[in-house]
């Protein structure tokens, strides 16, 4: 697995399911970065990741500029539809994919000293109505009944903290009343 930055020219970028309403310039500009994970010359997976002073509890924070950041906050992390043609895809290549790339950052930018997520909960709208007690969400994502609690406590991360008006998308309403979870991986 070769790891590659990618600019807002690239296809795959606009294959978001995560966040598929955020453009590809605002992906590749000022502290935001995405990487591609490559398999047989295939970009299989991609992160978006904004560089942060201190973990971002919104996506609003994921916008803003970081004179001096010491945080890689993946914000969206998804196989391309590309990766169905790759011969040899390893199982978990997602997980595999993030992991590489929370290397590849450790690596090349020695000022980065955390690692977390601003991750959606997409499936909280259908098991809890609005306004929903935190601690009782806390405790259903750890028992990872989400898709994408169950992806990062799989892989590692702790669940850090969950947070109210994370995202006032549309799509995040919909889906969660606006919140979202921070994840952290320990290197």
């Amino acid at each position: 697995m070769k790891i590659i930055s990618l600019d807002s020219s690239n296809k795959v970028l606009g294959q978001d399911p995560i966040h598929p309403h955020i453009g590809k310039t605002f992906r590749t500009t000022g502290n935001r970065m995405a990487w591609g994970c490559e398999i047989e010359n295939t970009i299989a997976v991609v992160s978006c990741v904004a560089f942060t002073k201190g973990i971002a509890t919104n996506m609003n924070k994921i916008a803003e500029e970081s004179v001096s950041p010491d945080t890689a906050m993946f914000w969206t992390v998804y196989k391309t539809k590309e990766a169905s043609h790759i011969s040899e895809l390893p199982t978990a290549v997602g997980a595999k994919g993030l992991l590489e790339i929370v290397k590849h950052i450790n690596i090349t930018m020695p000022n980065i000293s955390q690692f977390a997520t601003l991750s959606p909960i997409p499936t909280l709208a259908t098991k809890f109505d609005a306004d929903p007690d935190i601690s009782i969400v806390n405790e259903w994502l750890s028992q990872r009944k989400d898709p994408v609690a169950r992806f990062h406590l799989r892989n590692g991360a702790k669940l850090l903290q969950t947070n109210i008006n994370a995202d006032k998308s549309n799509l995040r309403m919909k889906q969660s009343y606006g919140i979202m979870v921070n994840y952290q991986y320990q290197i």
